[in-house]
């Protein structure tokens, strides 16, 4: 194992100690189903620009409908949990993107033979503030962290390996991204350890936590992530 590695994994174990916790997410992958909603309601289930409590759903604007037999829905895994109990879903289905309210979604039956990481990741934390999308198209870096002025804001990276670390308890993925215009690195530990993720800012609570070492200095940052079901 290398230093830079070594360093990362102790880092990964440290922090994601102190990460808030609410509740098990599900699996990313998995896809939904509409329930709880009557065959005469011709409008269907109103899909929102952004997560509410029934006291404001006036506020929210209404981005789209779901049919009361709509199923193969798609989520980016993050939610929002009012004090109420409430779960808000960040959904896609199709071309509406926006959330919707859990008690009205249910888990499709899923399968596999060993959990992967979605095909397309959208990663962030704050103070300091990135992000970093992650696909084998189109990859891209945008941050602090660096201890020089080479990186490029949203310059394209290489997508070199993705690989499940072996031995640890969880499931973790070691993600290794290469600058085009040098020979900087961008290695990414994520995790899904069975709790949320917090950014520490927002409501919002994310599937998997990450650790990011942006170039060749190891200046690791933590954050989180979600799947990417904006492309």
């Amino acid at each position: 194992m290398t230093k830079l590695l070594q360093i990362s994994v102790v880092i990964l174990a440290f922090g994601f100690s102190i990460l808030s916790i609410v509740a098990a997410p599900l699996d990313p992958n998995t896809t939904f189903r509409v329930v709880n909603v009557s065959v005469s309601d011709t409008s269907g289930l109103n899909v929102r620009d952004f997560p509410v409590e029934a006291s404001n759903l006036g506020n929210a604007k209404v981005v789209g409908h779901l049919s009361w037999q709509a199923s193969g829905i798609i989520t980016s895994g993050m939610v929002v949990r009012f004090p109420n109990g409430a779960l808000w879903r960040h959904i896609r289905f199709g071309d509406i993107i926006g959330w919707v309210n859990g008690k009205f979604l249910e888990a499709e039956p899923f399968t596999r033979t060993g959990e992967q990481l979605p095909e397309k990741l959208f990663c962030g934390g704050t103070e300091p503030f990135w992000g970093l999308r992650v696909s084998k198209t189109s990859s891209t870096y945008d941050g602090a962290g660096l201890k020089n002025d080479k990186w490029v804001e949203d310059e394209k990276l290489d997508f070199l390996a993705s690989n499940q670390i072996a031995g640890r308890p969880t499931k973790t993925w070691s993600v290794t991204l290469k600058q085009k215009s040098a020979s900087q690195y961008i290695t990414t530990l994520i995790s899904r350890t069975g709790e949320y993720c917090s950014d520490g800012m927002s409501d919002r609570d994310y599937p998997y936590q990450a650790i990011v070492l942006p170039g060749n200095v190891p200046v690791p940052m933590q954050g989180c992530c979600q799947r990417d079901i904006g492309r």
